[in-house]
């Protein structure tokens, strides 16, 4: 299958990091695009596959404090993957419904750094 020509891969496996809490971790590493910066998406929890998050680092992978939740609530949400787009927009994709959906999430960077409506 081929690619999209207007999709080109920002994140890319790296080798493991630690996260805030000195676990191993597998980061995504930045590419090519301008701003530099690392996107994990990730469980935020020890025992479920729920919430999703993506978190950015602004500081080579040291901390991501930057974290924005993609999706909640009851079911599992896993082996996601993330790609950003020309036009500078992150898709990411994940399974749910114990891997039998595929869900798209499309965001900006920007939009991990803005405050949470929750707040």
């Amino acid at each position: 299958m081929r690619r999209a020509a207007s999709a080109r891969r920002l994140f890319k496996r790296e080798s493991s990091c630690c996260d805030q809490r000195g676990e191993t971790i597998q980061c995504l590493t930045d590419s090519g695009h301008d701003s530099g910066h690392l996107l994990f998406v990730f469980n935020n929890s020890f025992d479920d596959r729920t919430p999703l998050t993506a978190a950015i680092s602004t500081d080579n992978g040291k901390t991501f404090p930057h974290r924005r939740n993609l999706a909640t609530g009851d079911g599992d949400f896993a082996y996601p993957t993330a790609i950003q787009t020309t036009d500078g927009q992150i898709h990411v994709t994940y399974t749910s419904d114990e891997r039998t959906v595929v869900r798209h999430a499309v965001f900006s960077e920007e939009a991990i750094f803005a405050p949470s409506r929750n707040n």
